[in-house]
């Protein structure tokens, strides 16, 4: 078993239990052969806000509101919620950004 560290910049912290606006660390347990999606499944049952407004559990995808980036990497370019993850690694949620 190892250690992932998910980190959420503003305004996301706020729907992993955070009062404020501020970058939070989380970090979680995973298991040999879980993936960003198991992850985001376990965030998303401990979680109520982030289910609502960050991760769609029938869909297995995140919402249009945010995107993860796994070491560096934004997953959708790299194989999405299927991505097995590390010990060490970091998943970073991002808010998206729209507007011209």
């Amino acid at each position: 078993m190892g250690k992932v560290k998910v980190e959420a910049v503003p305004w996301l912290p706020t729907t992993l239990g955070e009062p404020k606006y501020k970058r939070v660390v989380v970090e979680m347990e995973a298991a040999q052969g879980d993936t960003v999606g198991d992850l985001m499944h376990r965030l998303a049952e401990k979680h109520p806000r982030f289910k609502e407004l960050v991760f769609d559990e029938q869909a297995q995808a995140v919402t249009g509101y945010a995107s993860v980036v796994l070491n560096g990497e934004v997953i959708d370019n790299a194989g999405g919620m299927k991505l097995p993850v590390h010990d060490g690694d970091v998943i970073t949620l991002i808010p998206s950004y729209m507007g011209g």
